[in-house]
């Protein structure tokens, strides 16, 4: 082949690359991937990544929000390489959370602990609500969550937010992969 071939071919490749990853990013040393339509896939942005100092963690965030009553993100948590065990991250998880359910007043909340596709899983949902206290009042929109532990040392989390909830929320669960990102040997 000659090399005026290859360098067209690879000019090829390389404008046809986006194309074939539409749907992939990458989250700290993650790969995250999933089939949503449109606004949402052309609305997503990557957050700067955040250090957790309680968790000794990194969180990576990739937000899909195509106007402002609606917004969905996946997060990745990793943990460092001593990591925390599955079970005991779900059951601290879920007391957590619990806990800060019925601190902020929220009515509706539904939750289960499940295996989502093999992985220790919380599942979570509430309604649109305002929660009057005396310290004021809050507006929630209706919410849907899955947080599951990929591994001992990574925390993949899924929230859908809206309220009608026009989301594609199911299709991203239906869909998401997260798998350890390539490392270059360059």
């Amino acid at each position: 082949m000659s090399c005026r071939i290859k360098y067209i071919t690879m000019i090829t490749f390389l404008a046809l690359l986006p194309l074939v990853c539409a749907g992939t990013y990458t989250l700290g040393s993650h790969q995250v991937s999933f089939n949503i339509s449109e606004p949402y896939n052309s609305s997503a942005e990557v957050a700067l990544p955040t250090f957790v100092p309680e968790g000794d963690s990194w969180m990576y965030n990739l937000e899909m929000m195509p106007d402002d009553d609606h917004l969905i993100k996946i997060t990745v948590i990793e943990f460092p390489s001593n990591g925390v065990s599955s079970g005991d991250w779900l059951k601290k998880f879920e007391n957590g959370h619990l806990k800060d359910m019925q601190e902020w007043g929220i009515g509706g909340h539904k939750y289960s602990t499940m295996d989502f596709k093999g992985y220790p899983a919380y599942q979570e949902s509430f309604p649109t609500q305002i929660v009057s206290t005396t310290k004021g009042s809050a507006q929630y929109p209706t919410s849907h969550a899955l947080t599951y532990a990929l591994d001992e040392k990574t925390v993949v989390a899924i929230v859908a937010i809206g309220n009608d909830l026009e989301t594609p929320y199911q299709d991203i669960i239906d869909t998401i992969e997260v798998i350890g990102a390539p490392v270059s040997m360059g």
